[in-house]
């Protein structure tokens, strides 16, 4: 039996799978199929699971709104209910300091960066920010150049 794949995924990603007017949305549900498929594990900081639903929610905020309530609602619930794979400890936490003045990223993007450390698995990202700090790292994927099946 082959091995699974796996990659970190953050909320740039995952919100992709459910705000569909951004750049790399089908990059992002490749991602998700594979993850789906049972072809790749996800991995996340337990955060994501605040910081998607958030993206949904101001989706529904906009003028006019990208989702409808009723959309966000559904959104919010299916993305809660597909089982990624999440950490929270405070071990992981605290790595994260160290990294937010290595790469000069938010606390938030740094816990990302510290589990992908911890678990040698690729972070994938679609946050420009982020990345451009972060492009140097072996671990560091940028969600458009995944190639697409």
């Amino acid at each position: 039996m082959a091995e699974t794949r796996a990659y970190v995924v953050d909320a740039s990603v995952a919100a992709k799978w459910y705000l569909r007017d951004e750049p790399f949305t089908r990059e992002a549900l490749a991602v998700y199929k594979q993850f789906i498929d049972g072809e790749v594990a996800l991995l996340a900081p337990e955060q994501i699971h605040y910081e998607v639903p958030n993206a949904i929610t101001v989706a529904t905020w906009t003028s006019p709104p990208r989702l409808t309530y009723e959309e966000g609602r559904t959104a919010i619930d299916e993305f809660l209910s597909l089982g990624l794979t999440t950490f929270t400890d405070s071990e992981l936490i605290a790595a994260a300091y160290p990294l937010t003045w290595r790469y000069r990223c938010a606390y938030y993007d740094a816990i990302y960066v510290a589990l992908a450390e911890r678990t040698g698995y690729p972070l994938v990202t679609a946050d420009a920010r982020l990345y451009r700090r972060i492009m140097a790292l072996p671990l560091a994927l940028w969600l458009g150049d995944l190639a697409i099946a």
